[in-house]
C-alpha cells in the first residue's frame, strides 16, 4: 500500500501537482467522509471511492477531473504489484495441491492478477461480494466458492477484528498470523474462552495443519 501511494504522488506531481499537494492536506480525510456520505450505498466499493475522491481533488485544485481514472489506474497497478514473504509461494503451492484456498480481502487488490494468483481458486471482497470484513456474508461467500461449510474451514488474518472475531462469528476456525512487524496488535475481547495464539508465519501454521 506504501508503494501505491508513493506512485500515485508521483504521478500527481508530474501530471497534477496541485492535487498532489491538495491530498498530502487534511482535505483528503474530508474529501474521502464526503463521497462516503453522498454515497453510502457504495461504502464497501473501494476502487469507486478512491476514484471519485481523487476525481474531487482534481477539481478542487484545478486540474482536469478526466485524469481520475489515469491515477487510478497508476495506483491500482502499484497495488497489485506485491513482494511476498519468503515462505509465501512454497507454503501457498503447498497448499493449493491440498485445499481450495480463497482470498478474503477488504481492499481492492485483486490476488488472481499477481504472481501468487495461480495457488487460489478465487478471490472475494467488498466489490463482488457487497459486505466487508467481519460481516459474516463475505466469509460464507468465500466458504461457497471452497465448497466447505464454514465449520470445516480455515480463515487466516492478521487483523484481530476483522479477522478472527469475523470468521469465528461465521462458524469458521481461525489463525491469527502475527508478523513481527505487527506486534503492536493485541489479541480480540470478544470471543469469549477462545484466547488465540499467534502465529509467526505460514510455515507455524502449517505444520500445525500437518499435525
Amino acid at each position: 500500500m506504501r508503494a501505491a501511494e508513493q506512485a500515485l504522488r508521483d504521478w500527481l506531481a508530474q501530471h497534477a501537482p496541485a492535487t498532489g499537494t491538495l491530498l498530502e492536506s487534511g482535505r483528503r480525510a474530508e474529501l474521502r467522509a464526503q463521497v462516503l456520505i453522498d454515497h453510502p450505498g457504495r461504502r464497501h466499493e473501494m476502487s469507486f471511492t478512491r476514484e471519485e475522491l481523487l476525481r474531487r481533488a482534481l477539481v478542487e485544485a484545478g486540474n482536469d477531473e478526466m485524469l481520475a481514472p489515469q491515477a487510478f489506474s497508476v495506483f491500482i497497478a502499484a497495488r497489485r504489484r506485491v513482494t511476498p514473504y519468503p515462505e509465501v509461494e512454497a507454503v501457498l503451492a503447498q497448499w493449493s495441491r491440498r485445499y481450495a484456498i480463497v482470498a478474503v480481502s477488504n481492499g481492492n487488490a485483486d490476488v488472481m492478477q499477481t504472481p501468487l494468483g495461480r495457488f487460489f481458486a478465487a478471490a472475494v471482497n467488498p466489490e463482488n461480494v457487497g459486505v466487508a470484513k467481519p460481516d459474516s456474508g463475505i466469509f460464507l461467500r468465500a466458504c461457497a466458492l471452497a465448497g466447505v461449510p464454514p465449520e470445516r474451514a480455515l480463515h487466516i488474518g492478521d487483523d484481530p477484528e476483522l479477522d478472527l472475531i469475523g470468521a469465528r462469528r461465521a462458524g469458521l476456525q481461525g489463525a491469527w498470523l502475527l508478523r513481527p512487524e505487527l506486534a503492536h496488535r493485541h489479541p480480540p475481547d470478544a470471543c469469549g474462552d477462545w484466547h488465540p495464539e499467534p502465529f509467526p508465519d505460514l510455515r507455524a501454521i502449517d505444520q500445525l495443519l500437518g499435525t
